[in-house]
């Protein structure tokens, strides 16, 4: 369901909307924590992502200045009502740094088997914003990851001790450009698993 704000973007501030997972709030500073270790062994010293805005992205649906029209949002919330799928836990068992031609690359968290759910959640999404026109088909692949530092230094692909954490929601985010600044404008919940 759409959500209301208080936080009401600029005409002039750039956006973009995408949708999203996040850890728990609870999750997020332990999450923070764990990875300081693992940018400790790679060498990376570049600027940290905040606990607050740790997410993968399954969608990225706008950019614009400003917030999105009314009717798009609706558009969103009738394609992610459509959406039916379990909760999962997610599981990044890997560190690297994706290939970038900017000086400051992005480090992330990637993983194998523990981000299967993910990949075909996304796919879902993807279908549901298809149907209703909000996307385009995507002709490369996507890789699950959560982005954890931006930095010069190049770190190729290492093992990592697992972090995860539940997936219980998908959340359309409304990202402020140079603000470091996330928006949460919409949460949708996942079923919840049958025991």
């Amino acid at each position: 369901m759409l959500l209301s704000s208080d936080e009401i973007p600029s005409s002039a501030q750039p956006t973009n909307l995408f949708i999203g997972l996040r850890p728990p709030k609870d999750a997020a500073p332990d999450l923070y924590r764990a990875m300081t270790p693992v940018c400790s062994r790679a060498k990376i010293t570049g600027a940290r992502r905040p606990a607050d805005i740790l997410h993968v992205s399954l969608q990225k649906v706008d950019g614009r200045l400003g917030r999105a029209p009314r009717s798009l949002l609706q558009a969103i919330d009738a394609a992610l009502n459509m959406i039916r799928f379990p909760g999962f836990d997610i599981l990044f068992d890997r560190a690297l740094t994706f290939r970038s031609t900017a000086s400051a690359a992005p480090f992330v968290l990637a993983g194998e088997d523990g981000v299967l759910d993910t990949m075909a959640l996304q796919k879902f999404v993807q279908m549901a914003l298809e149907i209703r026109n909000i996307a385009k088909p995507i002709r490369r692949a996507f890789t699950a990851h959560a982005t954890i530092a931006y930095d010069v230094r190049r770190c190729p692909e290492m093992r990592i001790a697992p972090l995860s954490w539940r997936i219980s929601e998908i959340q359309l985010i409304e990202s402020w450009t140079g603000k470091t600044k996330y928006v949460q404008l919409g949460r949708w919940p996942l079923l919840e698993r049958v025991s």
